[in-house]
């Protein structure tokens, strides 16, 4: 028992002395750290373009430098060297040729101003590192120089004017999607004298003058043109604007627009008018010719669903037909106005029709069977009705140009139709509906 003791007392011993061992090393290190931690750390502070790239607004360009903290100095003057394609003074202008990078405010800037935008040329900074300090992560930085702000482009090619009216020109991009702008731009456009027959102050004005404005956060500025009253003489009805491109903006899809000017009456035709009465229908035709003709049952017949919309914004004729009368539209049409035209209307009394020139249209009235000639005619009568004591807009519309060769196809081959048109302007051969203005 004695010697199982003695051995315990050793083994006690023994871990004692290395506890002691572990505990002089731990002081030993813990002092070498001291003394490591009263020693000065000395480093070299780096400076660096804040980013690769400047920040890039319309006209500017913005270059920042930021740096490490550093004591050697109140401030330091960091050069730049300037390269890339464009020439400083005639392509941008510089705030600076270097940077000033102070110890309380260890961040700076230079921006670069574009004199002329769209050069496709680049403009680079690269920093003169002085002594004492070394280079970041981005020791230059570069940019294309701005393009312009975008193209400008009235809404369409073609328009009319019956009475005062505006028109919009609005900025794109590249891919034609709307360019916002973030401060207010001035845009021009002018009268083409050499294309126009109408003459600015004698046939036709601009109300608040023809100088706009595209305001900042926007994409579009307005304009308004109105004919003189009194004044509208033939062959000197036509107007063409264009949009003049300057050193800030380029010329977009429609740079030119021609206007049409009408005579005040007809102001009423813009908008939309839907179907009130089919006056030809297949019983009206077949009391006129009888066995003389077949394919009566192919005769349009009325649906209250037919409607279409004339926009003189852009000269369009916007057929939304269900009956048969689609037939005669292979979709949205250009408008032109053409000539009147006498006829006799289904009272039999003799009428002046104003005749609308559209494309887009089967001449053979057909289901199965297209023209290949697409441009018609067809003719509107205006007039004006009461009810209820509410004075409506009418009008009567009839399709006037064409060669069906669907029902009734007998009246081509009877020489029936016209040889020149429009070809159906004869009683029997014309179909006519009413329509209302909505």
């Amino acid at each position: 028992m004695g010697r199982v003791e003695k051995n315990n007392d050793y083994i006690c011993e023994f871990d004692n002395m290395q506890n002691m061992k572990r505990a002089l090393s731990a002081i030993i290190i813990s002092a070498a750290m001291l003394a490591a931690c009263s020693e000065d750390i000395t480093f070299t502070p780096g400076i660096s373009f804040l980013t690769p790239d400047p920040e890039i607004l319309e006209e500017t360009a913005i270059f920042r430098v930021i740096g490490q903290s550093f004591s050697s100095a109140d401030s330091v003057r960091i050069p730049v060297v300037f390269g890339g394609t464009a020439e400083a003074g005639s392509d941008y202008e510089a705030s600076a040729d270097h940077f000033v990078f102070s110890s309380e405010s260890p961040t700076d800037s230079i921006v670069i101003s574009t004199k002329r935008l769209g050069t496709e040329k680049t403009v680079s900074l690269t920093l003169q590192i002085p002594d004492g300090f070394v280079a970041g992560k981005y020791p230059s930085s570069e940019f294309k120089l701005q393009g312009k702000y975008g193209k400008l482009s009235f809404g369409s090619q073609r328009g009319y004017i019956a009475d005062t009216t505006k028109y919009t020109v609005s900025l794109s991009d590249s891919t034609g999607a709307a360019r916002v702008l973030s401060r207010n731009s001035l845009i021009s456009f002018a009268v083409d004298k050499e294309k126009s027959t109408a003459v600015e102050g004698t046939d036709f004005e601009f109300i608040g003058g023809s100088s706009i404005e595209i305001a900042g956060g926007g994409s579009s500025a307005e304009f308004t043109i109105a004919p003189i009253a009194g004044a509208l003489q033939k062959g000197r009805d036509k107007i063409v604007l264009k949009v003049e491109s300057d050193d800030k903006f380029d010329t977009g899809m429609f740079p030119e627009l021609e206007l049409g000017i009408l005579k005040p009456e007809f102001n009423v035709l813009d908008g939309n008018w839907k179907i009130d009465t089919l006056v030809t229908d297949s019983l009206y035709f077949e009391q006129i010719w009888g066995e003389q003709c077949t394919g009566y049952e192919l005769v349009p017949e009325f649906s209250s669903s037919d409607s279409f919309e004339i926009s003189f914004e852009d000269a369009s004729f916007q057929p939304v037909f269900r009956s048969g009368l689609k037939n005669f539209f292979n979709g949205d049409s250009k408008l032109s106005f053409g000539d009147e035209v006498q006829i006799t209307d289904t009272e039999g009394n003799p009428k002046r029709l104003q005749m609308l020139s559209l494309d887009k249209t089967n001449r053979y009235f057909s289901e199965t069977e297209v023209s290949e000639d697409s441009l018609s005619f067809v003719g509107v009568h205006l007039m004006k009705v009461t009810e209820e004591e509410t004075e409506i807009d009418m009008m009567e519309f009839y399709f006037i140009d064409h060669t069906s060769k669907g029902f009734m196809p007998e009246l081509e081959s009877g020489t029936k139709y016209g040889s020149e048109k429009p070809v159906a302007t004869e009683h029997g051969t014309y179909l006519m509906a009413t329509f209302r203005k909505r």
